[in-house]
Formats: C-alpha cells, structure tokens, sequence
C-alpha cells in the first residue's frame, strides 16, 4: 500500500489540477497577448520617431514639396471666353432682304447695336436697279405708243385685228380674244 499511495496522491493532484490547468494556460496567453501588443505599439511609436527623424536630417532624400509663390494682388477686370456650338433663337431678331438685288457700299449699323423701325441700316450701289427701271418705263412708252397707233387705226378700221391684238397687252395676253378693251 506505501507503493499505491503516492500513485493515488499524484491522480488526485493531476486530476484536480487538470481544470485549472485549462484556466491558467488561457489566463497566462491572454496576458502574453497583452504584453505583445503593448510592446507592438511602444515599438510603432520608436519606428515613427525614428522615420521622423531620418526624413529631417537626411539630405539624400529628394523631397517633393510643391512650389509656391506669392505676388501682390491688384484689382483688374476677370475675362473669361467660351466657345459653344448652337441654335440661338432671339424674340425680336429679323432677317434683311434687299427688295431689289444691288451692292452694299456701307454698312451704317455696327453688331449688336439697337436699330429702331425705319432707321436706315445699310447703302447699295442700285445703279443696275436703276438702268431696269429706266429700261423698263422706256419699254412702257414705247407700248403705250404702239397701242394709241395701233387703236387710232382700230377706230377708222384700218389694219387687220391680228396687228391690234398684240398692242393691247405688252405679253400678247389678248391674242385671239376678237374685241377690244381700251
């Protein structure tokens, strides 16, 4: 039995220490997880001291600062221009034709400027439109004339009334009508 009982006494002690045993490794880890974080960050914090200071005493490193200047201000005007591409559609704009064709010899109005109803806005040379209307009020006499000869003879039925016809209307518009309209 002396040779049982320090077996029995050891199977107790081994039995009774095994829970604690669980608790004393999970206590002892948490506390060496706490020592090795504590020393993570104590060792951070000399990494960045040192970072800190290499970067300002060492002169082999190209430091990237930015460039800046100063200069006095002094009030001016700000332009800025942009370029669209567009339809622009004005409520009171309006398109200029020319009744008659003819040369623009001036322009009186400059762009953008305010014109009014009436107001003269450019100079053509109507030289041509002119020599059309002087040719025209010839030709007209010269109708008229036919016609007051052609009706004088009509009257004393002189002339056959194919020659009258044509001199009634400058087109020849009464032809074959076979009366007279003065």
């Amino acid at each position: 039995m002396k040779t049982t009982f320090p077996f029995v006494i050891a199977a107790v002690l081994l039995m009774g220490c095994g829970a604690a045993t669980n608790t004393d490794d999970l206590s002892r880890k948490r506390a060496e997880l706490d020592s090795l974080k504590a020393q993570y960050k104590a060792t951070a914090a000399l990494i960045k001291t040192a970072e800190e200071w290499i970067a300002e005493h060492d002169t082999t490193v190209v430091k990237n600062l930015p460039a800046v200047t100063t200069f006095a201000l002094n009030p001016s005007t700000f332009e800025h221009f942009v370029q669209v591409h567009g339809t622009v559609k004005a409520d009171k704009s309006a398109d200029l034709f020319a009744m008659g064709g003819g040369r623009v010899r001036r322009v009186l109005v400059k762009e953008g400027d305010l014109v009014r109803t009436g107001q003269l806005l450019i100079d053509l040379d109507n030289d041509a439109i002119d020599k059309q209307i002087a040719s025209a009020e010839s030709g007209y006499a010269l109708a008229k004339d036919v016609f007051e000869k052609q009706n004088m003879l009509w009257k004393q039925k002189i002339g056959s009334e194919v020659q009258f016809l044509p001199s009634q209307k400058p087109d020849g518009a009464g032809r074959g009508r076979g009366r007279c309209t003065a």
